[in-house]
């Protein structure tokens, strides 16, 4: 913890016999991920092996989370980060006027996306603490705020108007939400998006559900999270703001209505979870009749017969959701649900509400499962279940917990949208408040955790008696009830990757580090994906008829540093060594003179 110590002694030691000549690279390296941002800029300067073991540390993804004010939680935050933050997400249980965002805000960087939600309970968990906002008379209304950089990823946020989906005509509605949070210009494609957080103000929750359907629809492998709030904010300057707040980039926007987001493409270490505790009523019937109508209605159910008796005779669906309901009892809620199975792709069972629109004279309307597949179909009748949901959210967590372990994952942290009807006070026979909060301290208990409890919670389609090694899910995104859903950050163990990146040895001689510093991975920068446009294509005669000025120029947009005066002849080399890949001539060709500088 004492950042001053460790620079003064690695000064004072580095040497034939210094501490950097005991420890192998790795070790320095796991060592070097406690410092921030300011102590590994000094740490770099010490020798060429901190420049490389530093600049390792801080492309590794890293999130930090703090709670109490939130101009002070910011600067204690930022002070932790080892290097620049990229994305933002903030929680308030008091409502924040502009001028109070903005004044905190302001020490982040001024293109860093950043959404918020305003709740009246907030949860966190920092230093294996947990804490919550809103929760008994007078109970704390401090802010939650999270901050993470991700290298190998792009971020793009997002804000949509109530105007913007009020009245909105079912055929436009896709391309309209594409348009307005501007993922359809920013490199839209299917396979970009990978993970979507939104924050719906309870203003417009009557469009949550399409909104995710239609962003699910767009981004079918995309892990869409997220829930119904109070007012959302948005901040930062490469966002995406309709049409109607578009005066001020840089200045917070709070709104009553409407929805805020931020969409990630690249390399995104984001998993969504999903959590419903149900019990089931009655055996596992198998689909004899069924009719597909088409994606969006579904298929609709006519007939079925029990699985586990050869003999059994076929009944009418209708008749088989009669028999389930009548065995619903006071030990639950009285929700009901259908779950839907296909044995060949899922574990589990589906779990859809049941509305009046799903039953008719003809069977059961299956209007959420529109695939045409010629896969069979299973189906069981469930009731929520209150101790049922608190032993199915630690099963879930523990399964989590092993498909990481089994992946040689790292858990960073977690964003957490739980139901306000599981929460923060009791809601099981245990009479512990924040249950759920609490089964993620059971078994992530030093991992930080930032949400909200939530008017209703956006996350993949919760499922009933899963199994298997994977317990995480993609796509299959809709707003639910009574559901907690997590969006878990992972990295690759240390382990695991310094045996690919950092070996035991490390040559950090001049040409050797001259040739990392080229060719390492940037950054990406904030706001958007860039559009791939294709560019003329450079030939060996095309740089022999180049100008020395125009070699330089070819040079310098390819990221090869020239040091020192070069005959025209050595740029031309240079440069078509640099066309035909990278080689020991051109690395030395390009170190020149500088060679000496890097040593010294």
């Amino acid at each position: 913890h004492d950042h001053k110590g460790i620079h003064s002694m690695a000064h004072f030691e580095v040497g034939a016999d210094g501490i950097l000549d005991l420890l192998r690279p790795e070790v320095v390296h796991f060592i070097l991920g406690f410092l921030d941002a300011r102590t590994l800029g000094l740490v770099a300067e010490v020798c060429r092996l901190l420049v490389v073991l530093s600049d390792e540390t801080q492309r590794r993804p890293h999130l930090e989370v703090r709670v109490g004010a939130l101009k002070e939680s910011i600067k204690d935050l930022l002070d932790r980060m080892p290097s620049r933050p990229q994305i933002g997400f903030c929680f308030s249980a008091p409502r924040l006027d502009n001028s109070s965002l903005q004044a905190a805000l302001t020490a982040f960087p001024a293109d860093m996306p950043i959404i918020g939600a305003m709740s009246d309970s907030t949860q966190a968990q920092v230093g294996g603490h947990l804490s919550c906002t809103g929760l008994g008379p007078g109970g704390a209304r401090d802010s939650v705020v999270m901050a993470g950089t991700f290298p190998e990823a792009t971020m793009h946020a997002f804000h949509v108007s109530h105007e913007v989906v009020h009245g909105m005509e079912e055929s436009q509605f896709q391309d309209r939400i594409l348009t307005a949070t501007g993922l359809a210009a920013h490199g839209g494609s299917s396979s970009d998006w990978r993970v979507i957080v939104l924050y719906v103000s309870h203003g417009s929750a009557e469009y949550s559900e399409k909104v995710v359907d239609a962003l699910q629809c767009a981004f079918p492998e995309a892990s869409i999270i997220g829930g119904i709030c109070g007012p959302v904010f948005l901040a930062g300057s490469g966002t995406t703001m309709s049409r109607d707040s578009q005066e001020s980039h840089s200045k917070p926007l709070v709104v009553d209505q409407g929805l805020v987001g931020v969409a990630m493409a690249g390399n995104v270490p984001l998993k969504a979870l999903v959590s419903r505790g149900v019990r089931p009523l009655g055996p596992v019937y198998r689909v004899t009749s069924r009719q597909y109508l088409s994606e969006r209605l579904g298929q609709l159910c006519r007939s079925v017969a029990v699985i586990d008796d050869v003999a059994a005779t076929e009944i009418p669906a209708a008749a088989a959701l009669a028999q389930s309901y009548q065995m619903m009892d006071d030990s639950g809620y009285h929700m009901f649900y259908i779950g839907v199975r296909r044995p060949d792709i899922s574990s589990g069972f589906r779990l859809h509400g049941i509305g009046q629109h799903n039953l008719c004279n003809e069977g059961i309307l299956l209007d959420q499962e529109g695939s045409s597949a010629t896969s069979d179909l299973q189906l069981r009748f469930y009731q929520l279940a209150s101790d049922e949901c608190a032993a199915d959210v630690k099963t879930a967590l523990e399964r989590a917990r092993e498909q990481f372990e089994g992946s040689e994952e790292q858990v960073m942290g977690a964003l957490f949208f739980s139901c306000n009807g599981r929460g923060p006070g009791p809601f099981d026979s245990s009479e512990q408040p924040m249950v759920d909060a609490r089964a993620f301290q059971a078994v992530f208990p030093e991992v930080p955790m930032a949400g909200f409890y939530a008017g209703g919670e956006i996350g993949p389609l919760a499922l009933a008696q899963a199994e298997g090694f994977v317990a995480t899910q993609t796509g299959s995104a809709t707003l639910q009830g009574f559901t907690c859903v997590w969006g878990i950050f992972t990295v690759p163990k240390m382990s695991a990757r310094d045996a690919v990146h950092l070996p035991s040895t490390v040559d950090t001689s001049p040409q050797s580090l001259l040739s990392y510093m080229r060719f390492r991975p940037r950054p990406k920068a904030p706001g958007v994906v860039p559009i791939k446009v294709a560019e003329p294509t450079v030939t060996v005669k095309d740089i022999e008829g180049m100008t020395a000025r125009q070699l330089l120029k070819f040079l310098k947009e390819h990221g090869v540093p020239v040091v020192g005066a070069l005959e025209k002849h050595e740029l031309r080399h240079l440069a078509i060594q640099t066309l035909q890949g990278p080689s020991n001539d051109q690395a030395d060709a390009a170190a020149g003179g500088g060679a000496a500088a890097a040593s010294e």
